[in-house]
């Protein structure tokens, strides 16, 4: 976000990274969020698991809070700012509205009374699950094309893989505290997410200290990215 704003551009950046992420982030931010603060639901968990504890803590209501809101900041920046003729794929736009009718129908079944509002967020997490799954590969594969990293900042790829190595850790701590090893079972996506986010964000850091490191794209100004070609939709 803030090499963007430093540049006023986002060249470089995958616009269907950037549309997968943000949608993933609202779903689990649904998730967490419910979990942490509607006792209705909290109450239909502890029915299923009456000795184990809520699986969401502080920590994971602001984390995907303030994700959620980094990563709408960057969907701005993307409006606004230099793009290179960047756009979204039919195939990014088709998944992205796919997961969004999929939320609204689990929302509505919810609402209706045919699911527990349990099983409507546990839907929205398996959402997220199936972004972190998908959304890396329009990047690693926009810069396989383009043999360079310039305009994707490493730093984030840093700061994910770091929350990548330390939330499992805090999973497993406090399922031995509570001697509830069932917390992980109620939380997957939390720890699944994180072996995920660790094996895309290898694959990131490869290609930018590795593979393309001393590429000559990547030596270029940066105002030379406007020219080169990104991905289109028939090369998804």
């Amino acid at each position: 976000m803030i090499s963007n704003w430093k540049r006023k551009s986002v060249v470089g950046l995958n616009f269907d990274f950037v549309g997968l992420n943000m949608i993933g982030q609202v779903a689990y931010t649904l998730f967490t969020t419910g979990m942490f603060w509607i006792q209705q639901i909290q109450n239909e968990y502890m029915r299923r698991h009456p000795r184990g504890v809520i699986p969401v803590e502080v920590n994971d209501v602001f984390y995907t809070i303030h994700g959620a809101a980094i990563n709408f900041i960057i969907v701005i920046q993307c409006i606004f700012y230099e793009r290179g003729g960047q756009r979204m794929s039919w195939t990014g736009v088709g998944i992205s509205t796919v997961t969004c009718g999929f939320m609204v129908v689990t929302a509505i079944l919810g609402a209706a009374g045919t699911m527990e509002w349990l099983d409507v967020l546990t839907s929205a997490s398996y959402v997220k699950l199936f972004i972190t799954l998908i959304r890396c590969i329009p990047q690693i594969y926009m810069n396989f094309r383009r043999k360079s990293t310039r305009g994707f900042s490493i730093g984030y790829v840093l700061l994910d893989i770091g929350g990548g190595i330390l939330s499992p850790i805090q999973m497993i701590l406090i399922a031995s505290n509570h001697d509830d090893w069932s917390s992980i079972i109620g939380n997957p996506t939390k720890f699944i997410h994180a072996l995920l986010v660790m094996f895309f964000d290898v694959i990131l850091m490869i290609q930018h200290y590795v593979l393309y490191w001393n590429s000559p794209k990547q030596k270029q100004p940066l105002e030379k990215d406007k020219s080169v070609p990104l991905i289109t939709t028939t090369q998804l």
